[in-house]
């Protein structure tokens, strides 16, 4: 089948689940004192021509501000984490002192997690540590940022980090791996410590994951959305890098998955609630709007519209865990 129509198959998809499921929810991390949002400085300091740097921003509004988001998809060994966390905006270093970036895992009920974390020191420096893992540190001298990798096989959790200028991780810890047939982990990103006009970014943020979790149609559809939620997001990577064909090759690869998910909602093959199937189709609605963009010289615009789309995706997958 073309790719013409493939989206117009989607559409169709799309059309079909929204005339019962109209208009749309959205959800929220938890946020104590902080706010959450896109930003970006400038690659070269101070020049407004100069490409934009992207990242997530967790920035403090009142001391001491905590927050965490959590992708509620069920992850299955082997699964990993990594990340480029730290201080990205040169205006905020002074109130980042003592601020804390983490990636980690935590179990369904709460009674089990695992992080790897920076804390951001002055004169600058990174210190590395683990949270539920065991003690051992490390530290990148001068640095502002640092790579973070945190991967579970199902035999072991191996923790790495690297520092600027490395060329390869460093393994900060391995120890055995907490997880049992059938738990539930997610993964989770926070920021502690913040004071006000402190920061904690992150880019470059990858989720692997096995699956699906289960042999449902529902944890197949789940498992679609995921798979494309990953791939429009290594899209905007791509895009940002400058590889504008690697990102149109993310995208048609993502549009693939979200595809196969819309054509289970739209045979009525999963029973998933109103307000998964709601958020689904605001995410799709956006992705497939953000074609645009990508397939023209207009990148800021997929910038601009892809973390909504994928905060709608990430929500709906939210509302399925339950059912699969």
């Amino acid at each position: 089948m073309s790719r013409t129509k493939l989206r117009d198959a989607l559409l169709l998809a799309l059309a079909a689940v929204s005339l019962l499921f109209g208009g749309g929810i959205g959800c929220d991390p938890e946020l104590d004192g902080v706010d959450f949002r896109p930003s970006y400085v400038y690659e070269i300091p101070g020049d407004k021509n100069s490409p934009k740097d992207w990242y997530m921003r967790f920035g403090g509004k009142k001391e001491p501000g905590n927050a965490w988001s959590v992708l509620e998809y069920p992850m299955l060994p082997p699964y990993g984490a990594a990340a480029r966390f730290g201080v990205f905006d040169p205006d905020a270093f002074a109130a980042s002192e003592d601020a804390e970036g983490c990636i980690g895992f935590r179990e369904h009920d709460f009674t089990d997690e695992f992080r790897l974390c920076v804390t951001y020191q002055l004169p600058a420096n990174l210190h590395i540590y683990s949270y539920g893992i065991d003690s051992n540190t490390a530290d990148c001298p001068g640095a502002t940022q640092a790579e973070l990798d945190l991967d579970d096989n199902g035999v072991n959790i191996v923790a790495r980090y690297r520092c600027p200028g490395q060329m390869d991780y460093t393994q900060l810890t391995s120890v055995a791996s907490r997880y049992n047939a059938g738990e539930r982990w997610f993964n989770l990103t926070g920021a502690y410590n913040l004071r006000q006009g402190g920061e904690v970014g992150f880019d470059d943020f990858r989720l692997t994951s096995n699956g699906p979790f289960a042999g449902t149609v529902e944890a197949q559809t789940a498992w679609q959305t995921f798979q494309g939620w990953n791939l429009a997001l290594e899209a905007f990577y791509e895009l940002e890098s400058g590889n504008q064909g690697g990102a149109q090759g993310c995208w048609t690869d993502a549009y693939g998955h979200f595809l196969t998910a819309a054509v289970n909602f739209d045979n009525d093959l999963v029973s998933f609630s109103s307000a998964a199937e709601k958020l689904w189709i605001k995410g799709g609605k956006g992705f497939l709007k953000a074609e645009g963009a990508l397939f023209s010289e207009k990148p800021d615009k997929y910038f601009k519209s892809a973390p909504k789309f994928l905060d709608a995706f990430a929500c709906s997958l939210f509302e399925m865990e339950p059912d699969f």
